[in-house]
């Protein structure tokens, strides 16, 4: 027997999370002791919906002898359940069964709570040769994994019934300028509000990282840690050699009280040179975010010193906002 039915004397409502403790005196048939005591979280899963469940992190270039993987995150409320889900390589369009190969990520009952990682792979103990994780509850082996193209292509959730819960468009160009080779490096989600398709919002692991973080925070996630300010950016240096982690990128975070803004984001050096044409003509939420890794226009580092961050602000009224911000570029 491998394992055992548990009856309750209520019924269990979905999508609320339950802890069940178990023991260190509950024994076997022959009075073994069967666990140490640990506590153990069940609950029912609701459907997944359109971005509950996004693509985090993706390798999908390994080193030799390596395993591709693919990183998912819980961003919703809801218990999700793994067998509903299925992962997708794409190369042109879907659902051509010529140019897409969806793979079911497994068989068995797999819940991923809310703000859970799962790191899905053919191999996860040779995913973990390569790359450290202190989760290794994250790890989910898949029978078949879909192919994906080392210079790219497109990755996919998808729903029981064919929907799309998240795709993203990747390409080995995403990649940080200065590195010399990309094999063996993951691209990190920046931040798993934004959307997979902005390509600002991905950026490649850090070098302290190992150059992939399976099954845990994205080493260049960035948090907005709280602020009142209508727009802010943090952190205030960065030092865009892909050597410090969370210092990669500069975050620009807003918030307004209204909705229907739409924004331009310029970076000026301190000769008032326009260096980057960040963001044209987007329309807002009334939270969010941007990043800027430290590139000009055409993709090369800029010179160390001090930015102008300029967001202009506008909507159909004619009102007109502009905010101005000071950071940071620095070297190692």
């Amino acid at each position: 027997v491998d394992n055992v039915i548990l009856y309750f004397d209520r019924a269990i409502d979905d999508n609320v999370i339950y802890r069940l403790e178990i023991s260190s005196q509950v024994s076997n048939c022959v009075g073994s002791p069967m666990f140490s005591s640990c506590e153990v979280m069940l609950g029912l899963p609701g459907e997944a919906a359109f971005n509950d469940l996004v693509i985090n992190e993706i390798l999908f270039n390994p080193l030799a002898g390596g395993e591709d993987y693919v990183e998912l995150y819980n961003r919703s409320e809801k218990i999700i359940e793994l067998s509903e889900i299925s992962l997708a390589s794409i190369k042109s369009s879907f659902p051509n069964p010529e140019d897409t190969v969806i793979k079911e990520i497994t068989e068995d009952c797999n819940l991923c709570f809310p703000g859970e990682f799962v790191c899905l792979s053919k191999n996860p103990e040779r995913v973990m040769d390569y790359y450290y994780s202190n989760n290794p509850e994250a790890m989910i082996s898949m029978g078949s994994f879909p192919s994906f193209n080392n210079d790219e292509g497109r990755v996919a959730l998808v729903g029981r019934s064919g929907y799309f819960i998240d795709l993203f468009h990747y390409s080995e160009d995403m990649h940080h300028p200065l590195l010399n080779f990309v094999d063996g490096i993951s691209l990190e989600r920046i931040h798993y509000d934004r959307p997979a398709h902005n390509a600002n919002n991905w950026h490649s692991a850090s070098s302290a990282s190992g150059y992939g973080t399976p099954g845990v925070e994205n080493s260049q996630f960035l948090s907005s840690e709280g602020n009142n300010d209508a727009v802010y950016i943090h952190p205030k240096t960065i030092f865009p050699d892909n050597q410090y982690g969370d210092k990669s990128n500069l975050g620009i975070f807003y918030s307004f009280n209204q909705p229907g803004y739409t924004a331009n984001v310029f970076i000026f050096d301190s000769r008032g040179y326009l260096v980057r044409n960040l963001v044209r003509n987007e329309l807002l939420g009334t939270r969010g975010s941007f990043s800027w890794n430290g590139l000009d226009d055409r993709r090369c580092i800029v010179s160390p010193g001090i930015y102008i961050i300029l967001m202009e602000v506008f909507d159909t009224m004619g009102n007109n906002m502009k905010y101005k911000k000071a950071a940071v570029v620095g070297s190692r």
